[in-house]
Formats: C-alpha cells, structure tokens, sequence
C-alpha cells in the first residue's frame, strides 16, 4: 500500500479507539488485520509489563465475529503467546472467566459491537481480575497499532534492473543505427508497463519508441484478466499494432513474467517461435560444451529439427508441464552446468543467467535486439518466420470440461489404446528419476494407468519415415475436471491430420457423457 493510502487509512482508524473501548466499520475499518495487528500489540504489551503471555477471548453472534477472533487468536499465539476460546458466550461470561480465573490469564477479549447497528464490530478489554483496560491502555494499543502499519522504507530498483537485463541480453552489442522502431506494449493493466518503464527509457537510444495499452494498473482488470495466451487478447494487440504500423507488439500477463508476441501484420508469434529465436541467439554466443535446451512436452516438433545434435552437440531435453518442475530440473547437478535455455508453450522462459528462473523482460529484450538486427538486413520478423509457420501447424491449447474424474481418467486411457495400435507410434509420459527424485519424460514401457500416475500427462508422438508427423499431448488440469490438448503436425495432409483431431474430440465427447 502507498504511503498516502497509509496516512489516509490511519487517519480512518483514529476513529475506531472510542473512550472505553474499541467500535468500527466492518470490514471496512475493523477487520481480520486490524484484530491481527493489535493481538501482536497486545502480547507485546503484557511482556513489557511482565505479565504472563495468556488471555482467554469469546465472540457475540455478529457475522464478522467469528472471523475476528480467528485472527486475533492466530496473531496471539503465532507470536508465542497463549489463548482459551470461549466461543460464542456473553460480555458477562467473558468477564467472569477472567475474573474466577485472574491468576490464570493476564487478559480477557471480547469481540463485540454492543448495540451498535450491525455494520460494526468491536473489541472489549479487560485486565485479570476484569479490571477494564484504561485510557492509557487503549492509548498504547493504538500507538502500537499505528506503529505496525509503518511500511519499510521503499527500495527501488528499477533502474538497477534495467541495467541487469540488458546486460544480460547483451544489449551492448545490438546495433544502434537504422530507423526507429514502434513498439506497441499491452499490459491489460497489471503491473507489465510500470515494470517495463525503466527498459523503455534506457532502450531509446537504440531507436525504440514504445506505446501502451491499458498501461494504469488495476486490479479490476476492465479488459480481463491479463493473459497472453488467451486469443481475445493478442487480437486485439494485433489490432492496435496493425493501426499504429508499428513493427512488433509485446503483452505481459498480470505479475510481467510471461510475455506474448505479435509481428508488424498482427499474427501472433506462437512461443514456439519465441523460443527457437531466443534458442537460435544463445547458441550463436554459446561456449558451453554439448549445450541443453529444455522444452516441455507441449512443444513443437520444429525445436527438435532446429536444434538437436549439429555442429554444438545440442540436447534438447522434454520436461513435465510445469514452471516449478523446470527450473528444478535446470538446477540439477545433471544439467546446470549444460543447460542455457528452457521454456513452456505457455510462454514461460527460462534463464540459467537469471538465477535459473523465468522472465519475460529478458525475453522481449532479446527478441527486440532480434528484430533490430534483422533491420540492418532489410528483414522482417514475419520473413525470419515464415518457413516455421508453414511447416508446422499447433492446434493451442483446447481445454474439454468432464462431468468428474474417473471420465478424465477414462479418456486418458481410451486415447492411450485407440492409438498405441498405429505403426511407429511412440507414448511418452512423465516419469520419476529414482536417482535425484525429480520428474522428467521418457517412453512409457508399462502399461498405462493414468489413475495410478502421480502425473497422467499422455504424448503420443508419430514420425513417418517421409518425413511428415504429428504428436498430441493430453493432461489433467491441476484443479478442474478438465483435459488440455495440444495436437501438432508437419507436412501432412491437411485432411488427414483433420481425421486424427476427430478421432480425439469423439473419445474425448464419449466420455464427457459418461455418468460418476
């Protein structure tokens, strides 16, 4: 919260310390943190005065009350002390417990409002012995208070960042001739442009010049959630860059660690795309012996043919779905001295120079030095990707609701038998490494039980020996009764590829019927 905001809620607060008591707005004002931070007051209150860490609390029938004092209860003995909960009991029997049992609790709280209207809540006080908390003690809790709601002192490091990141991408090498280039940068108002401010100051000199949209952020977000993987939403940043005539639009999701593309005509650069680029410059600049490339097992086909083996020895290596999976796996002693780059189709990219995570920051920077250099060239980034869109054909994402967990389980398995019987099929799927513990993919040589898996993510890959081939990938969604699907092929007709995605949608349709 910014100070301002802070001064501004104190300021509201002053008025909930009322001469005996305390009495407010809920839960505007008086609200499982205000009762979290004054219970943290309270404890240290008593061990100031060498009173023993113990109180007893009880609650009136209010709809807040309840939650208040499970705040109140946790805060008290999260930092050390000790609490008995009465429950939902009178103003009286609080004070008769604290009075009979004085020598047991050094306080007594009761979460009330009194008759006040039912908007309020409150807090009663009261010593051992039910001595009522004095004006003094009410001033010390709201002192105390206030002091808790102190923030640190900002650190900024925006500028210093920046600097990073284009250190990071080598930035210094980048050309800084030729015209300039607009970008146009959607952040769906998450925190994507602030973010990214400090970069577009320092990439002026360069000859970027950068326009927003929906740039304030907002937390009601007004044009959607902000998710570069969802098409309503790089549409609409191919429209506005196809307006603009500018060369290259960029979209963050809300927290700006995953990025979106789209080239100078609107189309979206799939991140398949994205990552051969960025694959393609890291190569150009590596020294490492037999270098790795992670993709996970949603991604294309192109990656393979692009870059395994050659002159480099390059090992592309398929991962689970999953960002902490990755970069566990990018940390292991097996692969951390090898590996250079990973990524997702969902457009997460990974950095083993940036503390092995992911960013999108990095990623966008590399791909503007991409297209700088390919302007020194008289070349577009839709050249550079031409022959890679089309060749290669990506269903995305296509998520089927199933009525309950067993259709997921049986759909996986249908899918599994319908085509393990084709020639030349491979069926891969996630597996544990005895040896570190952690989950990689290899071919599945046991017999398929997608229940028994403590990950069922199914690949079903086939190459022919023309050259052409598809794979699709089916997996669990980690909290819905779901089943994602990604389906790709290359060089095939274009009916016959149709024929194998009816084949998925009737199985996939079946059991969407099925009954628990």
């Amino acid at each position: 919260m910014p100070k301002q905001n802070i001064d501004a809620y104190q300021a509201r607060l002053e008025d909930i310390f009322k001469r005996d008591d305390i009495r407010g707005l809920w839960p505007s004002l008086l609200n499982s943190e205000t009762c979290f931070l004054l219970a943290e007051v309270l404890l240290g209150m008593l061990l100031k005065r060498n009173l023993p860490a113990r109180i007893v609390l009880g609650h009136d029938a209010r709809l807040g009350s309840y939650d208040l004092s499970l705040a109140f209860m946790r805060a008290f003995a999260g930092k050390g002390g000790s609490c008995r909960f009465l429950g939902l009991v009178s103003s009286e029997q609080l004070y008769y417990a604290t009075g009979k049992y004085g020598n047991d609790f050094a306080a007594g709280v009761m979460i009330t409002a009194s008759h006040n209207p039912k908007e309020y809540n409150g807090i009663k006080f009261v010593h051992a012995g039910g001595v009522p908390f004095s004006a003094d003690d009410l001033t010390e809790l709201k002192e105390g208070l206030f002091a808790a709601l102190k923030v640190p002192e900002e650190l900024d490091l925006k500028r210093e960042f920046a600097e990073h990141l284009l250190s990071l991408a080598q930035f210094d090498a980048v050309p800084m001739q030729g015209q300039k280039l607009r970008i146009v940068l959607a952040a769906g108002h998450g925190v994507g442009a602030v973010a990214f401010k400090p970069l577009a100051d320092k990439l002026q000199k360069w000859g970027f010049e950068f326009s927003y949209m929906e740039p304030e952020p907002d937390g009601n977000f007004p044009k959607g959630v902000p998710n570069p993987l969802l098409e309503e939403h790089i549409k609409r940043l191919g429209k506005e860059v196809k307006s603009q005539e500018a060369d290259l639009g960029i979209m963050f999701d809300g927290d700006a660690d995953r990025a979106g593309f789209v080239d100078h005509k609107g189309k979206e650069i799939i991140p398949a795309h994205v990552y051969a680029l960025v694959a393609q410059r890291k190569l150009r600049a590596c020294k490492t012996k037999a270098p790795l490339l992670m993709r996970n097992l949603c991604s294309s086909q192109l990656l393979k043919e692009l870059f395994e083996g050659g002159e480099q020895q390059v090992e592309v290596l398929d991962t689970p779905v999953g960002h902490g999976q990755i970069k566990m796996l990018m940390r292991d002693e097996k692969f951390r001295e090898r590996v250079i780059f990973a990524g997702e189709h969902s457009g997460h990219y990974f950095y083993p120079e940036f503390y092995y995570l992911d960013s999108g920051f990095l990623t966008s920077l590399l791909l503007l030095a991409e297209l700088k250099e390919l302007q020194q060239n008289n070349k577009t980034m839709r050249e550079q990707l031409k022959n890679w869109r089309r060749k290669y054909q990506w269903s995305g994402e296509i998520n089927y609701d199933l009525p309950h967990k067993n259709a997921v389980y049986s759909a996986l398995k249908e899918l599994e038998l319908h085509f393990d019987k084709l020639p030349n099929i491979q069926k891969l799927g996630v597996c544990k490494d005895k040896q570190s513990g952690l989950y990689g993919i290899a071919k599945l040589k046991e017999e398929y039980l997608p229940q028994k898996r403590s990950y069922p993510d199914l690949k079903m890959l086939r190459e022919n020996e023309d050259g052409s081939g598809w794979w699709f990938v089916v997996r669990p969604s980690g909290n819905e009764n779901k089943l994602r699907l990604n389906f790709e092929y290359w060089k095939l007709p274009k009916a016959q590829a149709e024929a194998i995605m009816d084949d998925i949608k009737d199985i996939l349709k079946r059991n969407s019927a099925t009954k628990a």
